[in-house]
């Protein structure tokens, strides 16, 4: 702070010498060209203090990632007999991945389909028994136990080919896993199988980052949480890059302090550009607030004094007049402008070029540099 203080003195002092020197150039100016012409009072530029809607922005930087990144797994043990797709390759949703060897899912589903049949055949069989029977019962050739017997034999076949369809489904499912499909469209970020290895049903093979949607999770101070709710216009685009700011909106807030930034976490969910890869560096910026009709003047137009900032005020519309020195409250800052709270109202005219050397009172010349 001490630093700081002495470093405006030193400006205000070397701001003295140089509105001295100005000033005295300007009268050997004025005796030649005469009181009052052009050459009278420290030449300056102006800009008009402005009133215009602002949009109040918290800005921050991370990295995306991916909406979902599933890791796909073999969905049956065996060996892996073939890879058709690799890191980088854009699948589509479905797109066969990889094969485990089928044949022992083939002959087990061959083998379900013979149960099935065998017990197929045991119905009709059993069926055509049944009604034998029973056109003998009516005629009391036999008794009503045996044509029972021959019902329950055909209710257990039947039940029993129920049993049979089910494991051949069972067998028929086991032989389409063994195709590792991709569950939805996207490019392929990691593989962690070869051809010859043996795997485990359950055991990941490939990592996929869908094309659908990104999201970006930006820190924020915790001074910044109240100020960010869930909705809230956004954009984003890539740190260090030429791209345009993509629109976006607040989706999501962590309901924890991040305990290792000790802050809040702010979640933009959008739709990436081809060309940004998962995991780029983005900035992002979140709308808090929008004000309307709010003072901006050229941040140029600022100057630090002791324990306060000020802006030079040219009165009325004449070309040679006193400025005015102004103690002025700052609101939102950007690169190019920045909101005055207080100190100078929309259509007034701020010294911008040469308001360094300035102070209260200073004859100023108006350039147009036209």
């Amino acid at each position: 702070m001490t630093s700081v203080f002495y470093n405006r003195i030193a400006l205000t002092s070397w701001a003295a010498v140089a509105v001295c020197l100005a000033a005295a150039c300007s009268s050997a100016q004025g005796d030649e060209g005469g009181e009052g012409g052009e050459g009278d009072g420290t030449p300056v530029t102006v800009a008009e203090a402005r009133a215009e809607s602002i949009a109040v922005t918290e800005r921050s930087v991370a990295r995306s990632e991916a909406f979902s990144s599933p890791l796909i797994a073999a969905e049956v043990t065996g060996r892996v007999e073939e890879i058709r797709h690799d890191v980088g390759d854009e699948v589509e949703n479905g797109a066969v991945l990889a094969r485990v060897d089928a044949q022992d899912y083939q002959i087990a589903l061959s083998a379900a389909e013979a149960d099935a049949e065998a017990l197929r055949v045991r119905i009709e069989h059993a069926r055509r028994e049944l009604s034998r029977l029973e056109e003998l019962g009516q005629q009391r050739h036999v008794s009503e136990s045996e044509v029972d017997a021959a019902d329950a034999e055909l209710r257990t076949a039947e039940e029993e080919l129920k049993s049979a369809e089910t494991r051949r489904d069972e067998a028929q499912r086991a032989l389409q896993k063994t195709a590792i499909r991709a569950p939805m469209a996207g490019r392929i970020d990691e593989r962690t199988i070869s051809e010859g290895d043996y795997v485990q049903a359950g055991s990941g093979a490939f990592r996929l980052v869908p094309d659908a949607s990104a999201r970006v999770a930006l820190p924020y101070p915790e001074r910044v949480g109240d100020r960010l709710e869930i909705g809230q216009p956004a954009r984003v685009r890539r740190l260090g890059q030429d791209d345009e700011w993509y629109d976006a909106e607040l989706t999501r807030l962590r309901p924890a302090v991040d305990e290792a930034g000790m802050g809040v976490v702010a979640i933009i969910e959008f739709e990436p550009p081809e060309t940004w890869r998962s995991g780029a560096l983005l900035e992002g910026e979140v709308v808090v607030e929008e004000r309307k009709d709010a003072v901006v003047v050229p941040s140029e137009s600022l100057q630090a004094r002791p324990e306060r900032d000020v802006v030079y005020v040219a009165p009325g519309d004449e070309a040679t007049v006193e400025v005015e020195e102004r103690e002025v409250e700052l609101g939102h800052r950007e690169a190019e402008e920045t909101e005055l709270l207080r100190g100078a109202d929309a259509g007034e005219r701020v010294v911008v070029d040469g308001a360094a050397y300035l102070t209260s009172g200073t004859r100023v010349r108006i350039r147009t540099d036209d």
